[in-house]
């Protein structure tokens, strides 16, 4: 293993805590969702804006922590733009509702085409498979959504719940691999 993608890997190593702690809160979150789809349409909306915050963070603390990796810049803008998009969301919740398929539909869509590619250009990436199918499964959730409005929060809600789900067991698997790849380096 070359000398930079072996230090490369112990960087990303010593940050892998904070990728389980995005998976566990996105796990949780999610079965929040799932447990009571039909409560309120509020509870959908703060979530969301929960989810875009901790999201944000969890894009900036990696993009500055990863030495060497490459669009950093994008990784920080894409944390930035999604802390005030969370932040905006919690402050305004009628029109988080109103607009809620959208809003989920272009993010997951921007998220999923960047893990994609993000994964396909590092071949060194731990768990790179898993992160190039979570790009696709967020771009074509993204995609369905937009294409499709749901007119029923409660459905958006199961679809959202068994995502977070979904994306944040990837995450926490994930987080491990990184470990493990960073502990053979």
């Amino acid at each position: 293993m070359p000398d930079q993608t072996a230090e490369s890997l112990r960087t990303l190593g010593r940050s892998w805590g904070w990728i389980l702690f995005f998976g566990i809160v996105t796990f949780l979150l999610g079965l929040l969702v799932v447990a009571d789809p039909g409560g309120t349409v509020e509870f959908v909306a703060i979530v969301i804006g929960l989810q875009f915050v901790v999201a944000g963070i969890f894009r900036l603390v990696a993009s500055l922590t990863h030495e060497g990796e490459g669009h950093r810049i994008w990784w920080i803008l894409l944390g930035i733009v999604s802390i005030a998009l969370g932040a905006f969301l919690l402050r305004h919740l009628n029109f988080t509702i109103s607009l809620l398929p959208v809003i989920v539909g272009i993010f997951w869509i921007i998220q999923g085409v960047m893990e994609f590619f993000g994964a396909l250009e590092n071949r060194e990436m731990a768990a790179r498979g898993w992160t190039m199918f979570m790009g696709v499964v967020g771009l074509i959730a993204g995609i369905v959504v937009i294409s499709w409005p749901i007119k029923s929060i409660t459905v958006l809600a199961w679809v959202l719940g068994i995502w977070m789900v979904v994306y944040g067991l990837m995450a926490i698997f994930g987080a491990f691999e990184v470990k493990k790849a960073a502990a053979r380096a």
